[in-house]
């Protein structure tokens, strides 16, 4: 996490610019915005510390939007500061105490507390109530509606090849390592949350998926779930993979498949050498259906050494991450609508917590929410 200086800068920001939007809401007839008031008003004086105006005001904001209690979503907004206001805790305490995860879900509420909310899109209206719920990377309000319970797993030692897996389908998905915890929470991540119906991360859907057939490129395959999930349809597979960490369960896991699939162990980018090989060069009059990119920001680098490739096969659909970077959504946005792809975003947006600058989204306006990758076809 950033450090303190730059976390209370942003508290700061916040709050000035929620004292700078309360006297446009002032006088107003609307009942949302007369609420909004209210709650602006509560939010100001409970940082100022003047705790009997902040609940006075919390309380007129809360009588206001039971008259009309349309919207949920800002009645869950002004449920929580309610409870944040009259819990007797003081803001400078309040910051504090607070742990890593409850200090960034303060700074996005306070944040999109500080905007006219009639103003705000709903898209991001509704990923501000998944953080309200409590969730930090994900931010889709039908995945949170449609998840369901962890459903039992079974994991496995393979004596014979020293490694753990899980039985996918009837397949054999093997991981890295032997702390049996980490691998059977990142299993649950990725195919029980990561990979379900409208997630942000999610890489097909009805319309838009691998065809029998298909010659399919798998690029930051990790423990290549995605690439086992497909090898039953595709003619072929390529598995790009540079961390040495994945090669021996990649390997294990593949091995029934060795005649259709290619296990590579570089680093894909727009440059040949060492350890880095680019998809021009690599796939030099090769032909390619389906392409799955996930590279940690990298994701540029390795669609501007695929020019000949995209050129040449016009049929090509990708799936590209854009959550590593905060600019990401509209680079790979704009590289592919130039060069003739139709063009959608997954279903909400993610935080990505894992990059100093989390609190930098895909639109400077709405900030901590990034667009989680793009689908593209011709």
């Amino acid at each position: 996490m950033d450090n303190d200086a730059q976390y209370l800068s942003r508290i700061v920001d916040a709050t000035e610019l929620l004292i700078e939007n309360i006297p446009q809401l002032d006088g107003s007839k609307s009942k949302l915005d007369r609420a909004d008031f209210f709650l602006k008003l509560a939010i100001a004086y409970f940082i100022q510390n003047e705790k009997p105006k902040a609940q006075n005001h919390i309380v007129e904001a809360i009588n206001i939007i039971s008259e009309d209690p349309d919207d949920e979503i800002f009645v869950a907004l002004i449920n929580i500061w309610q409870q944040i206001i009259f819990d007797g805790i003081s803001f400078e305490d309040r910051l504090s105490k607070m742990s890593g995860s409850q200090k960034r879900i303060f700074e996005i509420v306070l944040w999109y507390s500080s905007l006219i909310y009639n103003e705000i899109p709903r898209e991001y209206v509704e990923a501000l109530s998944c953080v309200v719920q409590g969730s930090l990377i994900f931010c889709s309000k039908k995945m949170q509606n449609n998840l369901t319970e962890n459903h039992q797993i079974t994991i496995t030692y393979d004596e014979e090849k020293a490694l753990y897996y899980f039985t996918v389908d009837g397949k054999r998905l093997y991981y890295a390592g032997d702390d049996t915890d980490n691998i059977i929470n990142n299993y649950c991540f990725v195919n029980q949350v990561e990979q379900v119906a409208h997630s942000p991360h999610l890489y097909f859907t009805d319309d838009f998926d691998i065809k029998e057939g298909d010659v399919f490129c798998d690029i930051g395959a990790g423990e290549a779930n995605i690439a086992l999930k497909v090898v039953d349809k595709c003619s072929k597979i390529y598995i790009f993979e540079g961390d040495d960490k994945w090669s021996k369960a990649l390997n294990a896991t593949f091995e029934p498949y060795q005649g259709k699939t290619t296990i590579v162990k570089k680093m894909v980018s727009d440059i040949n050498e060492g350890d880095y090989v680019s998809l021009d060069t690599y796939f030099a009059n090769e032909k390619v259906d389906f392409i799955k990119l996930d590279v940690e920001g990298f994701e540029m680098d390795v669609l501007r050494g695929a020019e000949k490739l995209l050129k040449a096969n016009q049929g090509i659909k990708l799936c590209v991450c854009t959550y590593h970077k905060s600019g990401d959504a509209d680079e790979v946005k704009e590289f592919l609508e130039k060069r003739g792809f139709t063009i959608e975003f997954s279903e909400g947006f993610m935080i990505f917590n894992e990059d100093p600058e989390y609190y930098l989204g895909s639109n400077p306006d709405f900030p901590y929410f990034r667009r989680g990758l793009i689908r593209a076809w011709r």
